[in-house]
This record gives C-alpha cells, sequence and structure tokens, in this order.
C-alpha cells in the first residue's frame, strides 16, 4: 500500500519526487499523482501531520481506500466469496 502521508512529509522537506518514489518504494508516477490530488484537495503536511495513514489515504484517494478494504476477498462468477489467501475457485 502507498503511503501517501509520507510522500506528503518528504514533499514538505524539498526532496524531489524521484527520491520520494525511491523512499516510499512506489512509482514516481503515483507520487506525482498523489501530489496533484493532494494540491486539488488542499491537502498539505501541515494539514495532516496528525492523521493516521489510513485517514491521509481515504481523503486523497477515497476509491483506492476502499478497494484496499476490500482487497482480501475475491468474488467468483457464482456470487459467492472465497478468501483471498490462497484458495482458487474450481467450478
Amino acid at each position: 500500500m502507498t503511503n501517501y502521508k509520507e510522500i506528503l512529509r518528504l514533499q514538505s522537506l524539498g526532496i524531489n519526487n524521484t527520491r520520494i518514489a525511491e523512499a516510499c518504494g512506489c512509482a514516481r508516477s503515483t507520487v506525482i499523482s498523489a501530489l496533484q490530488y493532494a494540491t486539488a484537495k488542499g491537502l498539505k503536511w501541515d494539514s495532516v501531520r496528525d492523521w493516521t495513514e489510513k485517514e491521509v489515504a481515504e481523503r486523497l484517494l477515497p476509491s483506492v481506500a476502499a478497494r484496499q478494504v476490500f482487497s482480501a476477498i475475491e468474488l467468483v462468477p457464482t456470487g459467492g466469496v472465497v478468501p483471498f489467501y490462497n484458495a482458487k475457485y474450481t467450478p
């Protein structure tokens, strides 16, 4: 999971996008997108300093945060669900 809070923190220190991507273990394009979303939503490090990583992700990209909650479940064609941990659906 991308640590958007850390991206904002490092950007506030004046670190360039390439170094932020390396430090956070994500693509440079992810850093650029996250910073663009943050700017559009008026989020800066000073405003999110006391938030949890989850709160930052939910405010920055609500749809991504929601998908991460459900990533442990795999939907199967029958409409049922199978826990994602190495379980495979076989009709």
